[in-house]
């Protein structure tokens, strides 16, 4: 509880800042990942209210601070994959959503689905060391890939259904 206490002490006290960011301890899978881009994970995640602007997006919005950012000090647990298939469904959920916001973007040929991934994978599990945390940071990995693969598939349908490329396949079909 010593992120509640800091948190507690600095709304208490005349605010220095007018947002703070927090590191994250994140978990996968019921084992914390110290290693990888999971292992150095800051958001903002305390701020005050006339300062900030929210961005719009479906998944991962973000925070616009009018003004200084300072950084506490604690950690926040985050346990957002217990399991395999909440991790699963998870994916599914926040595809579908960013499939929405990224439809209007740049065109999502068939190859994306297949190369993204790759280098992905590549990015997470050799460059950035998640191979270094055995099973986990192999799982790991290879879900973030997967993600951005289903990701790819499901602007890709959306796309082409809003160009009617696709008969009998509707945007709706991708929400699924």
């Amino acid at each position: 509880m010593a992120l509640a206490r800091e948190i507690r002490e600095t709304i208490e006290k005349t605010v220095a800042f007018d947002g703070y960011r927090l590191r994250r301890r994140n978990q996968f899978l019921g084992k914390w990942i110290t290693i990888g881009p999971w292992a150095d994970d800051v958001e903002t995640r305390l701020y005050k209210k006339d300062k900030v602007s929210i961005t719009d997006q479906a998944v991962h919005e973000g925070e616009i601070i009018d003004g200084t950012v300072g950084e506490l000090t604690h950690r926040l647990n985050h346990y957002a994959h217990p399991t395999i298939t909440e991790s699963i469904a998870r994916l599914n959920r926040y595809t579908t959503l960013e499939s929405r916001d990224r439809a209007n973007r740049r065109k999502i040929h068939l190859y994306d689905a297949v190369l993204g991934p790759i280098g992905v994978f590549f990015n997470y599990y050799v460059a950035k060391g998640c191979w270094r945390a055995g099973f986990h940071g192999c799982l790991l990995s290879a879900i973030t890939a997967m993600y951005k693969s289903v990701l790819y598939i499901k602007t890709y349908l959306r796309q082409r259904s809003a160009s009617g490329d696709f008969p009998g396949v509707t945007a709706s079909d991708t929400d699924r």
